[in-house]
C-alpha cells in the first residue's frame, strides 16, 4: 500500500510513518487544538488494538496472536483496561452476594468410608516407612566393615535352621 522513500520495494522507516499518520491526523482530527497529532504513532495504534481486544473479551491468546507477538509479556505492557470496563467490574462485584463462608469452612458429610481421611493415613505412613528406611540406610552406612574371618565363621553349610 505504501512505500519507503527510497521507492517501490523499499521499507518504510518510522520516521516515514510518523510523517504520514500526521499528516492524516491533522486533517481527521478537529482543530480545536485539545488532540494533537504529533502525539501519536503508528504504534499507539498497536497498543489501542490490544487494549480494545481485550475489552471485546478476546483472549490473551487471540490477542497476542493477532497482533504477532511472539512474547505474552508485551500483553502485560499493552494491556490497559479502560475505566468503563473496570467501573463496570466494580459495579459486578457490588451486585454479587457472598455468603461468607470459603469452600473450606462449608460443612461436609461424613460418609461411612472417608477416603480422604484413609488417604491421609496412606500418606503418613508411608511416610513413616520412608524415614525408617533412611535410618536403616544409615545405619548399615555408618556401620563398619566386618572383617574376612568374621564372615567366615558365621557361615556354616551344614547349620539346620
Amino acid at each position: 500500500m505504501f512505500r519507503g522513500d527510497t521507492g517501490e520495494g523499499s521499507c518504510l522507516r518510522q520516521e516515514s510513518l510518523d510523517e504520514l499518520l500526521h499528516g492524516l491526523l491533522r486533517w481527521i482530527l478537529p482543530a480545536d487544538g485539545q488532540l494533537v497529532p504529533n502525539d501519536y504513532s503508528i504504534h499507539s495504534f498497536r497498543a489501542y488494538l490490544c487494549s480494545a481486544l481485550m475489552a471485546s473479551g478476546r483472549s490473551d491468546g487471540e490477542i497476542q496472536a493477532a497482533l504477532r507477538w511472539s512474547s505474552p509479556a508485551s500483553l502485560q505492557v499493552y494491556k490497559i483496561t479502560n475505566a468503563e470496563q473496570y467501573a463496570s467490574w466494580l459495579r459486578a462485584a457490588e451486585a454479587t452476594e457472598l455468603t461468607g463462608r470459603r469452600a473450606v469452612q462449608a460443612p461436609r458429610p461424613h460418609p461411612q468410608h472417608d477416603h480422604l481421611a484413609a488417604a491421609h493415613a496412606w500418606r503418613e505412613s508411608s511416610q513413616n516407612f520412608i524415614a525408617a528406611a533412611i535410618r536403616a540406610d544409615r545405619d548399615t552406612r555408618d556401620a563398619p566393615a566386618p572383617e574376612a574371618e568374621d564372615l567366615e565363621d558365621d557361615y556354616d553349610p551344614d547349620a539346620s535352621f
